[in-house]
């Protein structure tokens, strides 16, 4: 096993975890987008702008999903604190 295996893998799941992190601001804000540029439309139809406003939010929303569930299953604080506990506690 290398020396900086240990480092590599702690180095990936901070790396995730600001990612992660990072994800939720976009989303956030390409939610916002995607509401008042649909409340701003008012009447008029729906465009191409509007299709990418949404699909961009879905895809950040996915990614940010795959990553939490990287991060829960390979993480110290995840699945593996489930298995560590005794069923008493749970």
């Amino acid at each position: 096993m290398p020396i900086f295996a240990h480092t590599n893998l702690e180095a990936m799941q901070t790396g995730l975890l600001h990612l992660h992190s990072f994800l939720r601001w976009a989303i956030v804000l390409l939610f916002l987008v995607a509401i008042f540029k649909s409340l701003g439309a008012g009447n008029k139809p729906f465009t191409k702008g509007h299709a990418t406003a949404g699909l961009l939010l879905m895809i950040c929303c996915d990614i940010n999903l795959l990553i939490g569930l990287v991060q829960w299953f390979t993480g110290t604080f995840g699945l593996k604190l489930f298995q560590q506990m005794p069923m008493g506690i749970l």
